[in-house]
């Protein structure tokens, strides 16, 4: 579907939104859609705690989302267009993003890796890390141009988090990864080559190999 369309889409859920959660599951299945164009699997982490997650010790934060390393909120329609709202949409997200990284003065790489925006479904306002501080873009209106802008960050920043969480639930034993490797090593193992027999048999029967009966003696 062409971009105007997708805006075209967003304008009638700002509209016809009532509350939060509706704003954020219409705009959710908008922004998978037009990703999906871009070759992005949009399945992000939706109102889990950062814990949960792994990006964090602190129980208590949930953001709205989190995919790869961006964190996002969105709040109901209008609300990002007064001074209150909007300023506590920022500090929202910048504890969500000083609690993943331990904040600027802990370190400033690993802040730079991330990416954080609040949306009401009008407005869209983003910050990225500048190596001091989080720094905020002005509030810019939800255009054509304003949603490639996130589909090019969602492009960018969608390789996931390097958590001990996170990598088990990719490759552990539950994983399709596993699964698929401990089917294919079974394979390979049921008829294996005479290389593999000789090599089993070597180690079967050294001395060196661990917990000999040798090594159990001693």
């Amino acid at each position: 579907m062409p971009i105007p369309e997708y805006i075209k889409d967003i304008e009638h859920i700002a509209r016809t939104a009532r509350s939060e959660s509706k704003l954020e599951g219409e705009f959710n299945r908008i922004l998978k859609q037009c990703l999906a164009e871009f070759g992005v699997d949009f399945n992000p982490h939706v109102n889990e705690t950062l814990k949960s997650m792994g990006l964090s010790q602190v129980d208590a934060d949930r953001p709205d989302g989190v995919f790869g390393h961006i964190v996002y909120d969105y709040k109901a329609p209008k609300v990002l267009s007064s001074v209150k709202g909007l300023q506590g949409a920022k500090q929202q997200i910048e504890r969500y993003l000083d609690r993943i990284t331990g904040g600027h003065k802990r370190d400033a790489v690993a802040c730079g890796q991330w990416f954080g925006y609040v949306c009401d479904g009008i407005t869209l306002v983003y910050c990225r890390s500048n190596s001091r501080v989080w720094q905020w873009s002005r509030p810019l209106p939800i255009t054509e141009s304003t949603l490639l802008f996130l589909v090019h960050a969602f492009r960018s920043l969608q390789r996931k988090p390097l958590t001990a969480k996170l990598l088990s639930s990719a490759f552990g034993k539950e994983s399709e990864v596993a699964q698929e490797l401990i089917r294919v090593m079974r394979s390979h193992l049921s008829k294996p080559r005479h290389r593999t027999n000789m090599l089993f048999r070597e180690w079967h029967t050294s001395d060196n190999r661990p917990f000999s009966e040798e090594r159990v003696r001693t």
